[in-house]
């Protein structure tokens, strides 16, 4: 594992340093990360610096760079950005990884040789594809948040009529009342103990209904934003949803159900993008007559693993406990769980059976809420 000491380009480098990052991968790899890159390629892996074009170069950053990576990546996506009604079935043989490897092929962040190398190491060591691209060291962490913030922003829905957000948001209408700043409280709390300690999936659940479950999640995930965290709110009641409501989104809009329904491919092509800055929101969709068979299905958690990769919070929002078993599949999912209750509205024994069924589901209890509002 690493020792905790990263490359410096102020430190002295001696010639066998040189030799050793060149012929045996990046210095802060361990030995046996070394050798197993050795195995996989059938030689060393080629370091940052080897990989560096010393004919190219650097390019200003400006907007045109930018323009000109998200035109390259709008064509990965396909005639499919024009419109996400296009009806599109996944029948497993799609590779999760391929949209993400593409871009950094377009990007050129990868050659295709690279991307082979990246393909045959991630097998053998049972990793992601960009995990493995990491370890290789042929991207950066900064070239992997890149290639993924446009594969988003091209995969996602665009053009839809949104209605102003409902005065129920009172982060954004009160900002300066009591609720606001209670629901700032909790924000500070979530990001302290759940978000710094590199927790990326969290699921709001209650035991009986009108506890205020979706008023709240939609508050925090608003919250979360404004203070620059990439969120994703997913309405997960495909019961009775009401996200699209608060946000003023379309209901029959493609949502969650549209992807498990497998009328999509991915489950970015269902996000609405930028609903608020750093706010992206996935509606729970039009109506499905099985809910509780499409989220207990692989897709719903494979799905639900490649967001968690992409945004720095997930928000699920779930249908009451006591009504269905929606909450525990998708807080199992989520990993982690925040149970909502509301003063003197239910029974204790309801919380207490509740928090029960979540440790039996293997759920993360990682606090509770008592909602006054």
């Amino acid at each position: 594992m690493d020792d905790g000491k990263m490359p410096s380009d102020e430190a002295e480098t001696s010639p066998g340093d040189v030799k050793k990052t060149v012929e045996d991968g990046p210095l802060w790899l361990s030995d046996a990360q070394r050798e197993a890159i050795a195995e996989t390629i059938g030689g060393a892996p080629r370091s940052s610096v080897e990989g560096a074009n010393v004919d190219d170069e650097p390019s200003a950053g400006g907007a045109s760079d930018t323009l000109d990576d998200a035109a390259r990546v709008e064509d990965l996506a396909g005639r499919e950005l024009s419109g996400v009604a296009a009806v599109e079935i996944d029948d497993g043989s799609l590779d999760a990884d391929e949209p993400l490897r593409e871009v950094l092929l377009q990007l050129g962040y990868l050659t295709i040789e690279q991307a082979e190398r990246v393909r045959t190491h991630a097998a053998q060591r049972e990793l992601e594809f960009d995990r493995a691209a990491l370890e290789l060291g042929y991207i950066t962490p900064d070239d992997l948040d890149r290639a993924r913030e446009l594969l988003i922003t091209s995969m996602a829905q665009r053009g839809g009529a949104r209605r102003p957000v409902s005065d129920e948001l009172v982060v954004v209408s009160e900002p300066l009342g009591l609720r606001a700043e209670l629901v700032r409280l909790l924000r500070t709390q979530v990001i302290a103990q759940h978000v710094k300690a590199g927790r990326r999936g969290l699921a709001t659940v209650s035991a009986v209904p009108a506890a205020g479950c979706s008023n709240l999640v939609a508050n925090l995930a608003v919250a979360l934003s404004q203070v620059g965290i990439k969120t994703l709110l997913v309405d997960a009641n495909l019961r009775d949803p009401r996200q699209h409501e608060i946000f003023g989104l379309d209901r029959d809009s493609p949502g969650l159900s549209t992807y498990l329904s497998m009328k999509v491919t991915r489950p970015e092509r269902v996000v609405q993008a930028n609903v608020l800055p750093s706010l992206a929101v996935i509606t729970a969709g039009p109506a499905v007559s099985r809910p509780q068979e499409l989220l207990s299905s692989r897709r719903f958690r494979e799905g639900v693993n490649m967001l968690l990769r992409e945004y720095d919070l997930v928000l699920f929002d779930t249908p009451p406990a006591n009504s269905s078993a929606d909450a525990l599949t998708i807080g199992a999912a989520a990993g982690y769980v925040m149970v909502v209750a509301r003063r003197d509205h239910g029974f204790f024994k309801d919380i207490s059976v509740l928090v029960e069924q979540l440790q039996a589901s293997r759920c993360k209890v990682i606090g509770s809420v008592l909602n006054e509002f």
